[in-house]
């Protein structure tokens, strides 16, 4: 980047057909580089922070002597301010045993700059660890809402096909169904659970309780990246019984994942 030209992310669009000042072959609008890093040309920028990872804001020349109102910063707008953080090292989240039945000492949750960076861009699929750090905060919540004898969670590692023997999926699940003994278990990547827990016959041999399996009927996702805030919306849609018919609802998890993040980033970075 040459020295006239400042990394700015963009957070709020007004006028999406805008042309971008150095556009890219991805970027041309303003309209495409919602919630990216582009290059902005540094006499049309106002810095708002001088901390480590400045957010910066582009403006018009028009706009250069108008007073600017004072601005509070989302979670995601926060969020982008620490991506340089964590590339230099990931953060590393521990959980209760409680949650999934396996210990967090030996496999600890390592949370990395691509992770956040989906969230942050808002339009790629989300990979498993982004999923298993909203099951944590779904975990929380559960918990302070009274719930926690009603809902469980089955660890998205333990259950999905790829990197798993069959064997090892049923097993887990068998031990974790049998001991916990929830009403509700919600199972991201849900086929591979299903697949697996069916051989059981809807039974746990651990325990003399019969199983149900649901498949839940719910709206459609609107495009090809939102299967991941898709499950992780229904589940927080179920756990906080606030079901609804419809769906648009990708900033309202991306802002809460954001939220929670933080919160532990302050305890543990």
């Amino acid at each position: 980047m040459s020295d006239d030209l400042a990394r700015v992310v963009v957070e709020d669009v007004k006028d999406a057909t805008t042309l971008v000042p150095v556009p890219t072959e991805e970027v041309k609008i303003v309209g495409e580089a919602l919630g990216t890093f582009i290059s902005w040309p540094k006499h049309l920028v106002k810095v708002h922070s001088r901390q480590k990872s400045p957010v910066a804001c582009a403006f018009s020349h028009e706009t250069h002597s108008q007073p600017q109102p004072k601005q509070s910063f989302s979670p995601i707008h926060e969020l982008a301010g620490i991506v340089e953080d964590l590339f230099q090292k990931p953060l590393v989240i521990p959980w209760d045993k409680t949650v999934f039945n396996v210990d967090s000492s030996d496999i600890p949750l390592y949370v990395h700059m691509n992770d956040v960076y989906e969230i942050i861009q808002g339009h790629q699929m989300l990979n498993i660890t982004v999923i298993q750090l909203w099951i944590l905060y779904l975990d929380e919540y559960v918990s302070k809402t009274g719930n926690d004898d009603v809902y469980g969670f089955l660890k998205p590692q333990h259950i999905q096909k790829s990197g798993n023997k069959h064997m090892k999926c049923q097993t887990y699940i068998q031990n974790w169904m049998g001991k916990s003994k929830k009403r509700i278990y919600m199972a991201p990547y849900i086929h591979a659970a299903l697949n697996v827990y069916n051989v059981l016959g809807g039974k746990s041999t651990s325990s003399s309780q019969n199983f149900k399996v649901i498949t839940a009927k719910c709206n459609i996702q609107k495009r090809s990246f939102e299967c991941g805030y898709y499950v992780m919306y229904w589940m927080w849609t179920i756990a906080r019984a606030a079901l609804k018919d419809s769906w648009d609802e990708v900033d309202e998890v991306r802002t809460e994942w954001a939220k929670y993040f933080l919160q532990l980033k302050n305890v543990y970075m």
